[in-house]
This record gives structure tokens, C-alpha cells and sequence, in this order.
């Protein structure tokens, strides 16, 4: 089975900003990127998307596809007043849970690589900035 590709986004998403208030000061970069490589850290926020998903997946969606379908939308699938989000997704929580915990770690040690290049480049990326500021008319 593939996985959802909005559902992990968008859980991925909202992992990611966790650490950016840190982000902007860069010699925490370091210790951010210790974080999301912590395997136990991992698991903690693969496990709060897990609980969101379920909750996500657990939305009753007939009555709205009924009215869809009632304003002249395209016709609603056959599920039933009692459809999901799963019904309609196709997949159940312990599919998507599973392919959290094997995918959620994998980013985020991704992620922890990034946190660390970023403080090795936060010299270049001031440096930017500062040719970026002069560049710019001041009116």
C-alpha cells in the first residue's frame, strides 16, 4: 500500500514546527538536530501524528457528502451516513500508523541533517542577508 501522500505532508508538516522558534538562533541548530536524530524523539512525534491521524481519520464525512451531492457537486460515493475520512482515504489507522512509524524517523533524521547544515552555513546566510539589506534602496 502507498501512503497518502497530503496525510504524511501535512502531518510532517506540522512536525517540522516544533523546533522553528529555535531555528532562529543558530547555535541551537546543534542541539536541534541532536533532537529530531534522537530515536526516542522519533518515536514520540510519530506517535502524536499517529493520535492526530486517528482523529483526522475518525471525522464523519456522509452528511457533507451528502450536501455536496444535494448543491448539484459530483455524486458522493455510496458509503453510507456514517463515512469517514478512512472510507473515503481508502485505508484504516493501523495502516497509516504503521507507515508513520517507518517513515516519521526517517524524515526527521533528515531534517536533524539540515538543522546541523544550517548552522554550519548561518555565517554565509548572515552574510547574505547583510549584501541583501545593502542592496536594497532605503527610502
Amino acid at each position: 500500500m502507498t501512503f497518502h501522500k497530503p496525510l504524511l505532508a501535512s502531518a510532517l508538516a506540522m512536525a517540522s514546527l516544533l523546533p522553528a522558534p529555535a531555528l532562529a538562533q543558530e547555535n541551537e541548530a546543534a542541539q536541534i538536530a541532536e533532537r529530531l536524530n534522537d530515536p526516542a524523539t522519533q518515536y514520540a512525534v510519530a506517535g502524536m501524528i499517529s493520535a492526530m491521524s486517528k482523529a483526522m481519520l475518525d471525522i464523519q464525512v456522509g452528511p457533507f457528502l451528502e450536501a455536496m451531492e444535494g448543491m448539484g457537486g459530483k455524486a458522493a460515493p455510496d458509503l453510507g451516513p456514517d463515512a469517514t475520512v478512512a472510507d473515503l482515504a481508502g485505508t484504516d489507522h493501523a495502516q497509516v500508523r504503521a507507515q508513520l512509524l517507518e517513515n516519521v524517523p526517517r524524515m526527521m533524521t533528515a531534517m536533524g541533517s539540515m538543522a546541523g547544515t544550517i548552522e554550519e552555513m548561518m555565517p554565509q546566510l548572515k552574510a547574505m542577508a547583510e549584501q541583501m539589506k545593502n542592496a536594497v534602496p532605503h527610502y
